[in-house]
């Protein structure tokens, strides 16, 4: 046996806690000799063994064998070990021993029974094709998948050149439409965050209303402050309100409301120059 089974009680018993700790250890180097012999907790023969045999084979001392002891006794020139689990041992070997013969036992084989024919009519497919109809039948299998495979791969295709069409329909609009990569991805991640919410109809004419405001701007400052196209999708900018996108020069000094002339409350007199 590979493994040294006992029970808690055995360790709880009144001949196991009332031993000298040299004592217990002696019993389980006992123990651990048996299990390796399989001898039942019985060493035969074992009373005329040298001290050094004992040593050796067992790990114990001559004289600690011959302690008086309840954990062991003697047998006539035998020892035998106390609460050796023999029942343990016994299970173990009767499982061996199944297992040299093969573990389960082998089913009945049933008897062959002829192979019935049956008169199919003419034209009927035999279920089990020859070879050419095999290779036949996987070729059109194959032909097929690769039509399906091709009709996937050329739809995703179309869809991502007219997300790439879309995408650079959006920057060109855009207030400053630089047709770089980072924009092209911009407008297109722009796309997909609002799919659902916002079709491309709805961005495209929001983006070209921000950019006819920006063009009323002064070119001084349409050069300092309008976004680049990366940024303008990239922040949602064409979601906007179309007040914000009013001059901030216009803004701060009124040039986009009609201009008036204080005269005091008096009414302005038209002059003619001719006079």
């Amino acid at each position: 046996m590979e493994w040294l089974n006992l029970h808690s009680s055995v360790l709880d018993s009144p001949e196991f806690v009332g031993e000298e700790p040299v004592n217990q250890a002696t019993w389980l180097k006992l123990q651990r000799f048996c299990i390796g012999q399989e001898n039942g907790g019985r060493i035969e023969s074992c009373k005329d063994w040298k001290d050094r045999k004992w040593q050796q084979l067992v790990r114990v001392t001559r004289r600690e064998i011959e302690t008086d002891s309840e954990l062991w006794e003697w047998d006539g020139e035998s020892l035998v070990v106390l609460f050796y689990p023999v029942e343990k041992e016994t299970e173990v070997k009767t499982n061996r021993a199944n297992g040299r013969k093969g573990g389960r036992p082998k089913k009945k084989t049933q008897p062959d029974t002829p192979e019935v024919t049956e008169n199919k009519p003419p034209g009927f497919e035999s279920e089990n094709p020859t070879e050419s109809q095999r290779f036949e039948i996987a070729e059109t299998e194959r032909k097929g998948r690769g039509r399906e495979g091709n009709e996937e791969r050329k739809g995703r295709e179309a869809a991502a050149a007219a997300r790439a069409r879309e995408a650079e329909s959006l920057v060109s609009a855009c207030p400053r439409p630089d047709l770089t990569m980072p924009a092209l991805e911009a407008a297109r991640k722009c796309i997909k965050r609002h799919d659902g919410n916002h079709t491309f109809d709805e961005i495209l004419e929001a983006t070209k209303a921000a950019t006819a405001a920006v063009r009323r701007w002064p070119e001084n400052e349409r050069i300092a402050w309008a976004p680049s196209a990366e940024k303008f999708f990239r922040d949602d900018q064409w979601r906007r309100a179309p007040e914000s996108w009013e001059s901030r020069r216009a803004a701060k000094v009124g040039l986009n409301k009609p201009a008036t002339i204080d005269v005091g409350g008096r009414k302005p007199q038209l002059l003619n120059l001719d006079d």
